[in-house]
């Protein structure tokens, strides 16, 4: 699973880690500093630790 950090190229579906949790993309981007997984429903889902490594939420 990959961090997120700002200036990363988020990929539509991966699974990126913020602060402990996981988080699906829902689009392409680039990640912005101050627009975190947590603070952007519109681009990210959180999923649960069981989802980790599985195409289905």
């Amino acid at each position: 699973m990959t961090t997120w950090e700002p200036g990363i190229f988020v990929m539509h579906g991966m699974v990126y880690e913020h602060q402990g949790r996981a988080y699906r993309a829902r689009y392409g981007h680039t990640a912005l500093e101050g627009y975190p997984p947590d603070k952007t429903p519109d681009l990210f889902d959180p999923i649960s630790p069981k989802a980790v490594g599985s195409s289905h939420t």
